[in-house]
């Protein structure tokens, strides 16, 4: 006896012809990701720039930029710290690119610190350059020495 398999459908987001993920799915497997990471399916791609996309463009391009004294969060990749990355001449940390892009350059040895200790943020507004030991201050001063409860 032969097993019967169901068709499967097409996917339910009305723009799209790919087939549903299996029979018994409503999603086709890129709009089933994107309502699983981002609660919707109606989340755009990113759009891809060329390497002669300027860079300041290209980080407009994957952040929410809001006002100048508003966080500019990087909706791009972001590494276990939460903060971005990308993958530039300038380096790989969106707030250190962000910074080099609109301000200057990042001297040997420091970091690009965030005023609002928001790590996806790269408005060059909440950034500064520290030293290492400037960085402990600064996280000393606004209390996130303390380790949180599990």
């Amino acid at each position: 006896m032969s097993k019967q398999h169901k068709p499967v459908p097409p996917c339910s987001i009305a723009t799209c012809d790919a087939p549903a993920r299996n029979a018994s799915a409503a999603y086709c497997n890129r709009h089933d990701k994107r309502i699983r990471k981002h609660g919707n399916a109606d989340v755009v791609a990113f759009a891809r720039a060329d390497d002669a996309t300027p860079l300041a463009d290209r980080l407009r391009l994957h952040a929410d930029i809001g006002g100048p004294d508003d966080c500019w969060e990087w909706q791009g990749a972001r590494n276990a710290d939460g903060y971005g990355v990308t993958k530039t001449e300038l380096g790989n940390l969106a707030h250190r690119v962000s910074y080099q892009v609109w301000v200057g350059p990042i001297p040997d040895g420091y970091f690009a610190c965030h005023t609002c200790d928001n790590p996806p943020c790269i408005n060059p507004r909440h950034l500064f350059t520290g030293s290492p030991a400037d960085n402990v201050h600064d996280m000393i001063r606004k209390g996130r020495n303390r380790r949180r409860a599990a």
